[in-house]
């Protein structure tokens, strides 16, 4: 999926707003199948794709992974749409799904979102899910907000 998700973070609305994508597709291929290969058969879970139901294309990613914030280990989510996907609610949608897979079937019992400051979309989507603002935080040298919630 890779290659279909691609032109998506590089588009500069999103760009913005995540980490550690590669400038050339084929070391961001091999890191994706590194992350398959490790994340996936140790934690059971990651992120997934996000496909349109009517289309089938590829239009996002919605998940969760480990992460340390503030120096305390974390259960993230993370999610992002193709631009011309936004609007339509299909964040919270996947977010939603995710939310009730991490509790009925990880039985995990608190799950944040990092969201920097100007990504008002993202808080959105937040608050419609249900999580809270927690702090300000600075994370990857940007000025951020923790939301959580409690599963």
């Amino acid at each position: 999926d890779v290659k279909d998700i691609y032109p998506i973070y590089k588009d500069p609305n999103i760009r913005k707003y995540i980490d550690d994508i590669d400038d050339y597709l084929d070391t961001e291929m091999e890191k994706q199948k590194a992350y398959i290969k490790n994340v996936y058969s140790f934690y059971g879970y990651g992120l997934w794709g996000v496909f349109s139901k009517t289309t089938g294309k590829l239009i996002g990613r919605c998940g969760i992974e480990n992460h340390v914030i503030d120096g305390k280990e974390e259960i993230m989510l993370s999610y992002l749409l193709d631009s011309h996907h936004w609007g339509y609610g299909y964040a919270v949608e996947c977010c939603e799904a995710v939310l009730k897979y991490a509790a009925e079937e990880l039985d995990i019992k608190r799950i944040v979102a990092v969201i920097d400051y100007d990504n008002s979309r993202s808080i959105k989507t937040a608050q419609k899910i249900g999580m809270k603002c927690e702090r300000d935080i600075i994370y990857n040298n940007r000025e951020c907000l923790l939301y959580s919630i409690s599963l």
